[in-house]
């Protein structure tokens, strides 16, 4: 499990490192001026930095208690706090408000969903907590695809 997450993290890490050198050399739209280049930049970075904490965050929590029971279940509440902060965050932000925003709350309810049922016990907490940072890496992953994909300053995909 530990290889999982830490695996993870270093996808994470490659997904905020290779968006950072598109975004320096592509001809589509400036980080600085463009507002979308701009926003969707700054997602799938911080997305990213998330992805590598949590995915972290069950050894360091298990070494610091001993044991990876209240590790992952301390890291599966801080996960569903996060994703819930997050979630309202983007609703008061207007970020609900077009079709882009489906796919992360799907991963919203995703994730709050499997965290919710793995601290109830309903199935193992480990599990679970790797489904939703699984989920978060995809969506980490999505706002790449979004970054590399959004048109130019003139309209077209070059």
């Amino acid at each position: 499990m530990e290889d999982l997450l830490q695996t993870t993290a270093e996808i994470a890490a490659a997904f905020a490192g290779f968006a950072s050198v598109v975004v320096i050399f592509r001809r589509r739209g400036d980080v600085r001026t463009d507002s979308d280049t701009k926003v969707t930049f700054q997602s799938m970075l911080l997305g990213s930095l998330f992805v590598v904490f949590f995915g972290l965050l069950p050894l360091v929590l298990g070494h610091a208690f001993g044991s990876s029971e209240p590790a992952f279940f301390y890291s599966a509440a801080l996960l569903l706090v996060y994703i819930v902060g997050t979630f309202i965050w983007g609703l008061v932000q207007g970020g609900g408000s077009d079709s882009s925003a489906v796919p992360y709350f799907i991963a919203a309810f995703t994730i709050a969903s499997t965290q919710i049922a793995g601290l109830s016990g309903a199935m193992p907490t480990e599990d679970l907590y790797l489904v939703g940072v699984f989920t978060l890496l995809t969506i980490s992953g999505y706002a790449f695809f979004s970054l590399i994909a959004l048109p130019g300053p003139d309209g077209d995909d070059t």
